[in-house]
């Protein structure tokens, strides 16, 4: 089955049966509470992720200085370093 952000739907079908089933029964219907525990790992990745988010995207300081290079005609590329980029060896 695939659910595409209809989960509240989904859930609340099933929970529509399971309190008609319960109360069809006689019984006292309770609602459990789910409980989310992150491991230290993903709190970590949590924090990375949100101060990562808040850095710039572009980093001007760098762009203006290739953007230079580019123009004076000093900007030179290594073959080896970018064939080992593509290779993900640097």
């Amino acid at each position: 089955m695939i659910i595409n952000n209809n989960v509240k739907a989904i859930g609340g079908v099933y929970g529509v049966q399971n309190v008609a089933r319960n109360a069809y029964a006689g019984n006292q219907v309770t609602s459990a509470k789910d409980e989310v525990v992150l491991s230290g790992e993903a709190k970590s990745f949590a924090s990375m992720l949100q101060e990562l988010s808040s850095l710039d995207e572009v980093r001007e300081e760098r762009v203006e200085e290739l953007r230079a290079q580019v123009a004076d005609g000093s900007y030179n590329v290594s073959a080896e370093n970018v064939a080992a980029s593509m290779l993900g060896l640097l």
